[in-house]
This record gives structure tokens, sequence and C-alpha cells, in this order.
């Protein structure tokens, strides 16, 4: 069953085995919003575009938390 939360897919644009298209494949995972991100570089692009990948999942991390309303305090 597709899950029903926003899903993030994110690649490298050389990436010769998973490409944008392979990318895309995941979006019938979710009911919910569906995004791609493509950054330099190929399968490890991990490694070329680290800080733009764990800013991007800050600030994804930073909107979800946004979004929960505050627990009472005990």
């Amino acid at each position: 069953e597709p899950l029903d939360t926003s899903m993030t897919a994110v690649g490298g644009v050389s990436d010769p085995k998973a490409g944008r298209e392979e990318m895309e494949a995941w979006r019938i995972h979710t009911r919910g919003r569906f995004d791609i991100r493509m950054m330099a570089g190929d399968h490890f692009f991990i490694h070329s575009a680290q800080a733009l990948v764990l800013r991007d999942l800050a600030q994804d991390l930073h909107r979800v938390l946004r979004q929960i309303p505050e627990m009472p305090r005990v």
C-alpha cells in the first residue's frame, strides 16, 4: 500500500543506473506530496553533494516539525 505521507526521491544527475526516470518510479509508494531532487554527481552524489543533501534534509525536517502541534508541557 502507498504511504499516507510525503516523499522525496533524491538522485544524482550523472547516475547511469538510477536517473530521473527511476527516481520518478518512487511516486507510486505515496499518496502524499512527492518531490524529486537531482543533485550534481553520479550514484555516489551523497559524497560530492553532502552539504546540499544535509541542508535540504534539515529544511524538510524543519517544515514537517512546524506542522506538528506543540505538546502540552507536564
